[in-house]
């Protein structure tokens, strides 16, 4: 599946390298003004449906989230988890990386500095 594009949301563009999607977050702003429940619903669509298990945030676009976002994303996190799946998030701006210091978060997720980088974690476990 590598390269291939298939998705209709409007919050990423998807792409497969192998088994792993990477999914390149498109909002400047992840926060409340967005549908965040509708990322939500094309998150776990990629799991329940095409059985994601290894995923990539790309979140070079985003330049400021919400703890509602950063919810979400732990949501997403324990659903892969539980699916023995596994999420790494990668391309932070300086402002979600301070987001995340602040919450304390940013040791929670896998964080790489790159989507080549994430997709080497995922492959090494």
């Amino acid at each position: 599946m590598d390269g291939v594009m298939n998705s209709s949301s409007r919050f990423f563009d998807l792409r497969w390298q192998g088994d792993t999607a990477l999914l390149t977050v498109l909002l400047p702003r992840m926060s409340e003004e967005e549908n965040l429940e509708q990322l939500d619903e094309d998150w776990y669509d990629l799991i329940e449906k095409q059985y994601c298990r290894k995923m990539v945030l790309d979140l070079s676009n985003v330049r400021y989230m919400t703890s509602a976002a950063i919810g979400r994303m732990i949501g997403l996190h324990r659903e892969l988890i539980r699916q023995e799946g596994q999420l790494v998030l990668c391309s932070l701006q300086r402002e979600v990386i301070q987001t995340l210091e602040t919450s304390r978060l940013i040791t929670y997720f896998k964080v790489a500095p790159n989507s080549e980088s994430a997709v080497k974690l995922l492959a090494n476990g």
